[in-house]
């Protein structure tokens, strides 16, 4: 990395306890406007405060779309590579860890229980993921289980993993889906593949569903060896979900998709330019790193690159663009003047999502997420 990403702390803020500090931020790694956020999940049974810089083990990484601790997560999922035994529930599988690298484009972690180290880098909708095992033992890729409905299909002519959680939130229905597809490009070991439970239990099978729900993916490699995760999600239908997979990710190795997310990242933060000290420079930058997290675009393409949308009243598919994850009274004296200079073109479709959503529902929001719960 270089120039004012290289500034960035992800971590700024995130030391949060009454006693210390209330800065209630996330180190999220996600693109600029991100439909999703990837962030390590350290204590899952803090609630909505489910990382903190101190803690000493982790139980994976989330897809989260929390966008403050007061509003809470929806859409959220945890994977985590494993090695040998299934281990499911929170305490049981959570392992020590070494934070390699987080930034806002890359997120580098080593399992140490499982002799695991697993890469990330994000997109606008999709991750693209890589896992070495530095053990004999079977290597495990493991989509873990919430309360809350799943479903879930490991494709055995495919290996591709499909599925959808029903994480609502306060802001969404009840019904509320994110629809997912995961491509592996290492053999399927079927025969100790297994659907796991929240409760602990494990049943062979390629499919499952039900409240927590999950699956451990074993593999047939070699120590050493790379398995490569491409995951694409979509708000809207399975459909859009691999669609989004092949336009934002494809084949394309790891470090191209991360040359890709970094750009997006270096040309915001360089509309602003600092000189004098370092430590100036990285709170500004990682200042302005936040600013450009939220809100949240709301809207996918379809395969003729047209913009769609759940609308959150009706849960019907509506043409146009949407974003989310914004409480107007934080934000309309501080991050929107701001966009309104340095991010004009962005500024002028986030308007047009707000106009989207007002159609729809019949008032202007208030605060987002990704419906409207303040009503």
């Amino acid at each position: 990395m270089s120039g004012e990403i290289a500034s960035v702390n992800i971590k700024q803020g995130t030391a949060s306890d009454k006693r210390f500090s209330t800065g209630n931020t996330l180190p999220l790694v996600a693109a600029p406007f991100g439909m999703n956020h990837f962030c390590l999940q350290t204590q899952g049974g803090h609630g909505n405060w489910f990382y903190h810089p101190s803690h000493r083990q982790c139980e994976g990484v989330r897809l989260t779309h929390q966008p403050s601790p007061w509003m809470g997560d929806w859409g959220q999922m945890v994977f985590m590579p494993q090695s040998g035994d299934v281990f499911v529930s929170e305490d049981q599988r959570a392992s020590g860890f070494r934070e390699i690298e987080m930034s806002p484009a890359c997120l580098e972690t080593e399992f140490r229980r499982y002799h695991a180290r697993m890469r990330l880098t994000p997109t606008k909708r999709c991750a693209v993921m890589e896992m070495t095992w530095d053990t004999d033992d079977t290597p495990r890729f493991c989509v873990l289980p919430f309360s809350f409905q799943t479903e879930i299909h490991l494709h055995a002519e495919t290996g591709a993993l499909t599925g959808w959680t029903n994480a609502a939130g306060d802001g969404t229905r009840r019904d509320f889906r994110l629809y997912f597809e995961l491509r592996f490009d290492k053999p399927v070991d079927i025969e100790k593949t297994v659907i796991t439970n929240k409760d602990g239990k494990t049943l062979a099978g390629l499919e499952g569903a039900g409240v927590g729900t999950g699956i451990s993916v074993a593999f047939r490699m070699r120590r050493g060896e790379t398995l490569t995760a491409r995951l694409g999600t979509s708000f809207l239908s399975p459909e859009f979900a691999s669609i989004a997979l092949d336009r934002e990710l494809g084949n394309a190795p790891l470090s191209v998709i991360r040359q890709k997310t970094e750009k997006q990242w270096q040309t915001l933060l360089s509309k602003i330019e600092m000189d004098g000290e370092e430590e100036r420079q990285r709170t500004l930058y990682s200042c302005l790193y936040f600013c450009f997290l939220f809100p949240r675009i709301f809207y996918e393409l379809d395969a003729q690159g047209r913009p769609f949308h759940p609308c959150t009243r009706t849960g019907e598919t509506k043409p146009g663009v949407l974003y989310t994850d914004n409480g107007f009274w934080d934000t309309y004296r501080t991050t929107f003047p701001l966009f309104s200079l340095l991010i004009p073109d962005r500024m002028q479709e986030m308007l047009e999502g707000f106009l989207n959503f007002y159609r729809e529902e019949g008032w202007l929001p208030k605060w987002v997420s990704p419906g409207e719960p303040h009503r």
